[in-house]
């Protein structure tokens, strides 16, 4: 069982806890819902079985308060028992209040600092205590498993007259007299805002005033429309009765009639919104299907132009090729070129007897880096005649028969220069070396430089 529930809402949670401290030091059992639930339990059920549990239900009011649902459960059920305790927090309009709970004292605390000599403070600590059961002695909790019984603190002789003042006017007012005598009420509320100003009674009367202006406001305005409403009934009770049943039929009549031609009206519209939309869709189907089609039919004719036109480049490409390679001046820069090529490789090959060496000798007819020396060899490019032949230009016949190497350099050059030739001309030469030793048949590389140009010519 629990002392005291503390109901609040969230947005006063700072303002609340001081209040449950307070109550805690004094040895009361206080439960505040985000500290007395464990995890894993059920949050409405604890909620539950501690209001029901509770002592007094210490309800801390502020504009917020009223604004939920669950705090307004919780005030109920304490008022419904008889164990509410209310105080204000923060100030708020005197109707924020639920009706039923507009009439409920309670206790200011707004301005309250957490001392001990407030007079509301004071009040709400014995009210909390006649609830609970502890009106004088409150034990106070000094440490783990000790606990001493002391003086709850007296409220001052201010505080006590003032508690008395409050009680004697309640005790009048719920016995007043002349409760529907606007002027002896007005008095009375005259004389609670001057002694108990801010104790919620004033609250209470001026609700009981607005009630009862509201009424006799609403008593007189039934008064008059009854008397006018007899005036008029009475000057039309005739004519009424003469045509009300006349009226009623022909109303009657104009409504079916209208309904059904809106019904009509309505199905007509109905079924050409249905006809504009199916005739609205075939054509969107339509048209998406043409655009479908004209945007393949445009892509096929946009790939067949470029196919087309890479066709055509790659013809004329080839063509341009071929006719360059056919050309005079190509054909015979080219074979020049070759020989001035292989006399620059004949020439370091004079002047490098250790690379010689190096090119492997014994392997003279397989050896194929004849052409490749260790350097850059830069070509001579002196001029050809075309009457010049090419086996004097290579030097085939300027070495002695038993100088093996000279020879060795001679059949490798006009080798080298056939294979380059055939490579770039695409053209059979025939053997170069064998001829140049009296074997097999006449070739074009043994004769002049202009002969060999023609003869490429001729073969192109």
């Amino acid at each position: 069982m629990v002392d005291v529930f503390i109901s609040y809402p969230r947005a006063s949670r700072s303002k609340a806890e001081p209040i449950k401290a307070k109550l805690e030091a004094l040895g009361l059992d206080c439960f505040f819902d985000l500290e007395n639930i464990d995890g894993g339990q059920n949050f409405p059920d604890i909620i539950d079985r501690a209001l029901r549990t509770s002592k007094a239900v210490l309800c801390c009011w502020s504009p917020s308060y009223f604004e939920r649902p669950w705090c307004m459960i919780e005030c109920r059920d304490g008022y419904s028992r008889n164990i509410l305790a209310p105080v204000a927090l923060e100030a708020f309009d005197k109707f924020a209040p639920p009706a039923d709970l507009r009439q409920v004292n309670f206790f200011n605390l707004t301005d309250w600092d957490g001392g001990d000599a407030h007079e509301d403070w004071n009040r709400t600590l014995l009210t909390l205590g006649r609830l609970v059961g502890r009106e004088r002695v409150a034990p106070l909790k000094l440490g783990a498993g000790s606990v001493i019984a002391a003086q709850a603190p007296a409220p001052s002789q201010a505080v006590q007259q003032s508690i008395d003042i409050l009680a004697d006017l309640r005790a009048t007012w719920a016995n007043f007299p002349a409760k529907q005598d606007g002027e002896a009420v007005a008095r009375f509320l005259e004389r609670v805002k001057a002694v108990a100003l801010g104790s919620g009674l004033e609250f209470e009367v001026e609700h009981h005033v607005d009630l009862a202006r509201r009424a006799e406001a609403e008593r007189q305005a039934r008064a008059a429309a009854e008397a006018d409403q007899r005036r008029r009934d009475e000057e039309a009770a005739r004519f009424l009765a003469q045509q009300r049943e006349k009226q009623a039929a022909e109303a009657a009549q104009r409504k079916v009639d209208e309904e059904a031609r809106r019904k009509a009206e309505a199905e007509v519209e109905r079924q050409r919104k249905i006809k504009d939309a199916q005739v609205a869709e075939a054509k969107r189907q339509a048209d998406a299907r043409a655009a479908e089609a004209k945007k393949l039919a445009d892509e096929k004719a946009a790939a067949a132009k470029v196919e087309e036109r890479r066709r055509r480049m790659a013809a004329a490409y080839v063509e341009a090729q071929k006719a360059h390679k056919k050309s005079k001046s190509f054909v015979t820069d080219r074979v020049r070129g070759e020989i001035n090529n292989t006399l620059a490789i004949i020439e370091y090959r004079k002047s490098h007897p250790s690379w010689l060496l190096m090119s492997g000798l014994p392997n003279l007819g397989l050896n194929t880096d004849w052409a490749r020396p260790p350097v850059a060899v830069p070509p001579i490019a002196k001029p050809i005649s075309d009457k010049a032949k090419i086996p004097d230009l290579l030097g085939c016949f300027k070495y002695d028969a038993d100088d093996f190497m000279a020879l060795h350099n001679a059949t490798k050059a006009m080798d080298h220069l056939t294979m380059r030739l055939e490579e770039a001309f695409g053209v059979e030469l025939q053997d170069a070396g064998g001829i140049g030793l009296g074997l097999g048949k006449p070739s074009p590389m043994w004769g002049t430089v202009g002969e060999l140009i023609k003869y490429i010519e001729r073969k192109l």
